[in-house]
């Protein structure tokens, strides 16, 4: 006599939650993405009939948000602390015998850092002064970019996310800039309106009413 086979069961919910905080772990990078047609979002006549919008008068006139000057504050600020703990270091490896190659070694390392905090201000600097671009867009798709860094300690692992949006302009062309978090979680897949970028960066966007 032979016995009948159950079926297999399907994977439950509860497992595929879990199996996702199992690679959320690791250090891996994973994407949420929300996408749409774009056949019917991305029309000429619709890009033709919100420029003639008077919303989108208003929209060219009202102000962009301004820039951040935190980062570049900050950095700057760690800068003297940073050369500080590196003239410690220093004047500790000098007064060792021969540690004149380790003194070598942690003055370059120290000189490198310090050299990286600078770029770092200057390109923070630059991209608050950079012109802000003001065009008709439709908002194409959106996702978001979550790192993950495990630690061997489960309560110290480093999560990360980032933002994004693509845009597409009346001649087709698209463009994905980053975001920030509360100006994507306001965006849907086909909404049309006046994308406002500085420095690549989408910082805020004025939808349209149809």
């Amino acid at each position: 006599m032979t016995r009948r086979q159950s079926p297999a069961r399907a994977p439950s919910r509860e497992a595929g939650f879990a199996d996702l905080r199992r690679r959320a772990r690791r250090d891996r990078t994973y994407r949420d993405r929300m996408t749409l047609d774009v056949s019917w979002a991305t029309r000429p006549e619709r890009f033709a009939n919100a420029a003639k919008d008077p919303q989108h008068a208003i929209a060219q006139e009202l102000p962009a948000p301004p820039a951040s000057k935190l980062a570049p504050a900050m950095l700057l600020l760690f800068l003297p602390v940073w050369l500080s703990i590196g003239a410690l270091i220093l004047s500790i490896a000098y007064r060792m015998p021969d540690a004149r190659l380790l003194a070598l070694a942690a003055a370059a390392f120290i000189g490198l850092g310090a050299v990286g905090i600078v770029v770092a201000i200057v390109r923070q600097l630059r991209a608050a002064r950079a012109a802000v671009v003001r065009a008709i867009a439709v908002i194409v798709e959106k996702r978001q970019e979550v790192s993950s860094r495990h630690h061997h300690d489960p309560h110290h692992d480093h999560i990360s996310t980032r933002y994004f949006a693509t845009l597409q302009l009346a001649d087709a062309t698209r463009i994905e800039a980053p975001a920030a978090g509360p100006i994507v979680g306001t965006l849907v897949p086909g909404d049309i309106g006046l994308a406002v970028v500085r420095a690549g960066d989408l910082i805020d966007f004025h939808r349209f009413r149809e």
